[in-house]
């Protein structure tokens, strides 16, 4: 109920929650806090504790409970995809690993923390390129 994130009488947050935001999610969401000690890279709004810039946390009917439609709606509510990249992200960009998923974000990118700079799956971006792009292979 309510009182798992409120104190329904007073308290010191914003929205009456218990505690603060970051710490409060990572009450429940353990394992992504696990994750995030080990990562050197971090995204910002998780270091800071901003769980809800990407996350509706009552209801959602986003997969994550995300706080927007879709996986691109959420990034580029800060990031300006046009600057990032060329490459077609989508409902029209088809991942060429499995022809039932699209390519978006998530597909080069990790979004709480991971080791690589950039967020990416891979330590080198050619790494990163020839999951799709086989024919590129070394």
């Amino acid at each position: 109920g309510c009182v798992n994130c409120h104190s329904p009488h007073a308290s010191m947050q914003s929205k009456l929650l218990a505690k603060p935001t970051g710490e409060l999610c990572g009450s429940c969401h353990t394992d992504t806090m696990q994750r995030l000690v080990g990562s050197p890279v971090k995204h910002e709004p998780v270091v800071k504790g901003n769980c809800t810039i990407c996350h509706e946390p009552h209801s959602s009917d986003s997969m994550f409970i995300l706080n927007r439609p879709s996986v691109v709606d959420v990034c580029t509510g800060c990031h300006n995809y046009s600057e990032h990249s060329s490459h077609p992200i989508g409902e029209k960009a088809i991942d060429k690993r499995n022809s039932n998923l699209t390519v978006e974000c998530l597909s080069c990118h990790r979004t709480h923390g991971i080791k690589n700079n950039h967020l990416i799956h891979f330590g080198a971006v050619q790494e990163l390129c020839v999951q799709c792009h086989v024919k590129y292979k070394r």
